[in-house]
């Protein structure tokens, strides 16, 4: 598991024996590879562990596309196309000793943990046994379309549309453990990244020149830059709680409504409703929350971790030993809608030299852009933080340490 190793004289590799005493692991070595000191794992205080498929493949996508062109004219012309591509063997992290919060050992000893883990017989020392394999996939369909205008009476545009839909089992190049690594197949979802729609605009009109005040008045040129486009979607997780008893802390919750009514991202936390509340016998202040909690494993989750609720819908725990229903990356994040535009001109200094005066605006409307939650580093994603869940308390730019060049 972490043998120390020596060359030695002759060509020859001495390599250390790993020995096993009872249920224990030890694990020494000095170096830059292996951590210095000795590790004990033992049944009482299991180590993790990670390894690999040893038929690792690499990732690969397949694309295509069919388009079509047409002029209109001599300076219009129109394409459309259609593009797809398909992602697979990705690269993705299971936990195959993952608890079975409802085998008969699990249950037997009160939710233990280590108990339930498939290989707790062979190796009691170890607790999560992450491997990397080839399990995960994409797909990506759209409409492109293109209409390009290149110079109408001073006038030349570029307009874009794109209706697309992106999904994926992990929007990372190397996936976390999913929700229950016994069904790594529920995470695929709508991708961190889909864009369902967007529209871009940008056009440069060169004003006519006059007659009159030709320095001041000629060589005008105007330019803007329009952008509007749907929020990509995001996805709570309880990174805090672990209602799943499966110690991964990694679990999604139940939602009873509309997936619309918790995509309205604004600068505020949802509203948050904790448990535990005496007048409803230890469950929370919202009836709605309360009526969906149909078993007492339901019951006990709520009264310990509460719920969100926000329209005629709620967002509350799985019942305790269970996983949430709710998809990944189900809710819509803030929309994008930014104007830029700019003006100006040239001034020619004999035959040689040019000089440019130009003003800029961006952001022209002053409209505000909120960061999805998935995107903030802060974690507002994490249902276990009501003060923060569901918030879009940032602008992008912000969120992404990156105030200079980002938008906002």
């Amino acid at each position: 598991a972490n043998p120390t190793a020596g060359i030695i004289p002759g060509g020859t590799i001495n390599a250390g024996v790993v020995s096993y005493g009872g249920s224990q692991l030890n694990l020494s070595g000095t170096g830059t590879i292996f951590p210095t000191g000795t590790i004990t794992c033992t049944a009482d205080a299991p180590c993790s562990i990670m390894g690999v498929n040893r038929n690792l493949k690499n990732p690969s996508v397949i694309g295509w596309s069919l388009g079509i062109q047409h002029a209109f004219g001599r300076s219009l012309s129109l394409d459309a196309s259609y593009v797809g591509n398909h992602g697979h063997n990705s690269l993705g992290i299971i936990d195959i000793n993952q608890v079975n919060p409802n085998s008969p050992a699990e249950i037997a000893c009160g939710h233990c943990e280590q108990a339930g883990r498939p290989f707790n017989a062979q190796y009691p020392y170890l607790a999560y046994i992450n491997m990397m394999t080839n399990d995960y996939r994409s797909n990506y369909n759209a409409l492109q379309v293109t209409l390009n205008e290149r110079g109408y009476h001073g006038l030349s545009f570029l307009m874009g549309y794109t209706w697309s839909h992106a999904l994926d089992m992990a929007s990372t190049n190397i996936a976390t453990d999913p929700q229950n690594s016994l069904n790594p197949a529920a995470e695929y979802g709508n991708s961190q990244f889909d864009v369902p729609q967007r529209f871009t605009f940008s056009a440069t009109y060169a004003l006519p020149n006059a007659k009159t005040l030709r320095p001041l008045t000629n060589g005008w040129h105007m330019t803007s830059i329009v952008t509007l486009q749907s929020g990509s979607p995001w996805g709570p997780v309880d990174l805090g709680n672990d209602p799943s008893l499966t110690g991964e802390f990694n679990d999604r919750w139940n939602l009873f409504g509309s997936n619309s009514d918790f995509s309205n991202v604004t600068s505020s936390a949802f509203p948050y409703f904790p448990g535990g509340d005496p007048s409803t016998n230890g469950l929370t202040a919202n009836s709605a929350c309360n009526g969906h909690a149909t078993s007492l494993a339901m019951q006990q989750s709520l009264a310990a971790f509460g719920c969100y609720a926000v329209g005629n819908s709620v967002l509350m725990p799985a019942g305790f030993g269970s996983f949430g229903t709710l998809g990944r990356n189900v809710f819509g994040g803030p929309t994008f809608m930014n104007w830029d535009a700019s003006i100006f001109k040239d001034f020619h200094v004999g035959e040689r030299l040019t000089a440019q005066f130009r003003a800029e605006f961006f952001n022209l409307l002053n409209h505000p852009e909120l960061v999805n939650p998935s995107f903030n580093s802060s974690g507002f994603n994490d249902t276990s933080a009501p003060s923060s869940f569901g918030c879009g308390c940032a602008t992008p730019d912000v969120a992404a340490s990156n105030p200079v060049i980002g938008s906002g």
